[in-house]
């Protein structure tokens, strides 16, 4: 699990060697080099490269599914999420735009609050401790902003994301 709380299957190995390596195959290596230098920033620069690999995977697959699909995913972030990037055993799909306000979403312009490029997987205990307060967030947002457009929406996303601690794939 990465410092995020987000997951990436163990199954995408063989098509992330084609592109990079994946975060948990380099996580070892940067980690002993980061020893031998033996301080917190280069620990935490190793994280760091292994967040934004495992960030760029999640990117290029999203793409990769979108294009073989038409542009077109299902009514399901887990099963969109399984196509485009595999299966996490144990991890839960995550929406960036809650279920709970879907209808609200659809009426400014967002198609599908089900594609993958608006969730991820993450580990069940952060999803447990953090949803109650990240739709308490979006609640308030909804009733400040009645007749904000998909781009405010989704401008907010990015920043009640990084306020949570996890990227955006959009």
């Amino acid at each position: 699990m990465s410092t995020f709380g987000w997951l990436i299957p163990k199954e995408a190995v063989i098509f992330e060697q084609t592109i990079f390596p994946a975060p948990y195959q380099i996580w070892p290596d940067l980690l002993w080099h980061s020893m031998m230098v033996s301080t917190d920033a280069a620990q935490g620069f190793a994280r760091s490269i292994a967040n934004q690999l495992q960030y760029h995977y999640y990117r290029v697959a999203i793409e990769i599914g979108r294009a073989s699909r038409g542009g077109l995913w299902t009514r399901s972030l887990r099963a969109n999420l399984t196509e485009a990037i595999g299966k996490v055993e144990g991890a839960v799909a995550h929406h960036v735009l809650p279920q709970a306000f879907e209808n609200w979403f659809n009426a400014r312009g967002i198609e599908n609050i089900h594609d993958p490029s608006y969730g991820m997987w993450v580990d069940p205990a952060w999803h447990s401790m953090m949803s109650h307060a990240y739709n308490t967030a979006w609640r308030a947002f909804i009733v400040a902003h009645q007749n904000a457009t998909a781009q405010q929406i989704l401008d907010h996303a990015k920043a009640l994301a990084a306020e949570f601690g996890f990227p955006t794939m959009f």
